[in-house]
């Protein structure tokens, strides 16, 4: 009677479950990965057709579209200007502001006054740091002025060399939001 090789059998049986697992790995990451890029790429398909899919939002029945008017040029956003930044950011469209020759002159709050509609300014710096060019071209720094009244500051606007070249006052309620903003 001849002996099975149990011992070669089982080496090969070992070999061939490896190979097996290396195999199943390599296809299920490869799985993975090409389901979640199918995912991400209809995801990222329907967030960009969501804007396009839109339709005319009311016609009167019966009314005939004209093909032209949907062949419009589209307008693309551009970044705002400094002017816009501080008119609707910082100041939320609630001031008037008197320009001339691009500098600005004078900033007024126009509207009714409610907590929280003023625009804050108790950080000064900040502000001049950002729009101090708006107030005069040559800003470099601001330092306010000592001996002022309750509810009016007044700042020294400076080029590089030190130099004042304007000066700003400034209205605040008690709650160091601003009211006005005017050239001296």
């Amino acid at each position: 009677m001849l002996s099975f090789p149990k011992n070669k059998l089982n080496k090969f049986w070992a070999r061939e479950s490896r190979r097996s697992q290396r195999s199943g790995l390599v296809l299920s990451v490869l799985g993975i990965f090409i389901v979640s890029l199918f995912c991400h790429q209809f995801l990222w398909n329907y967030q960009a057709s969501r804007g396009q899919d839109r339709g005319i939002a009311s016609t009167q029945y019966g009314q005939k579209i004209n093909p032209q008017e949907l062949k419009q040029p589209t307008f693309w956003a551009q970044k705002p200007s400094l002017q816009d930044e501080l008119r609707y950011g910082f100041l939320s469209g609630k001031y008037s502001i008197t320009w001339e020759d691009n500098v600005m002159k004078q900033m007024q709050f126009v509207g009714e006054e409610k907590s929280g509609s003023l625009a804050n300014f108790s950080k000064t710096d900040g502000f001049f740091k950002r729009y101090g060019s708006l107030l005069h071209p040559q800003f470099y720094s601001a330092e306010e002025v000592a001996g002022q009244s309750q509810g009016h500051k007044v700042f020294s606007l400076k080029n590089q060399n030190g130099e004042t070249i304007k000066q700003i006052q400034v209205e605040l309620d008690p709650e160091q939001r601003l009211i006005s903003l005017k050239s001296l």
